[in-house]
């Protein structure tokens, strides 16, 4: 017998991604081998935990990706491999950075700074 555990991820657009995450075979059914092994439920809430921190920070990233103060899409500074340490173990994902870059003129916008050429005087 064997057993997949699928996620199905549904974007905030409605579009459907299916991951499976898990494939459990059992080839002889005794009580012993009734139900998941806990190193079974492990290695399910493990596969199930990486989905779920790769959709969010896919999310969070796509969320903060326009400039707060002018809307143009920033650019990325770069890909780095991060560690996220969970209730149900690390977390091991390659994540575009955070760190977006920031338009001049929005930068010079929030500190209050307004750009002047030298022959507008």
């Amino acid at each position: 017998m064997k057993v997949k555990v699928q996620v199905v991820i549904i974007s905030d657009d409605g579009q459907e991604t299916t991951r499976e995450i898990a494939c459990v075979e059992r080839h002889d059914l005794t009580p012993e081998t009734l139900g998941l092994s806990l190193a079974d439920g492990k290695a399910v809430l493990q596969a199930l935990q990486e989905v779920v921190v790769e959709w969010q920070m896919h999310a969070y990233l796509q969320q903060h990706r326009a400039c707060p103060h002018c809307g143009k899409t920033r650019r990325s500074k770069g890909v780095h491999h991060t560690v996220f340490r969970t209730v149900f173990g690390l977390t091991f994902r390659t994540l575009f950075s955070r760190s977006m870059m920031v338009f001049e003129e929005c930068l010079r916008a929030k500190r209050g700074m307004v750009l002047s050429h030298p022959t507008s005087a």
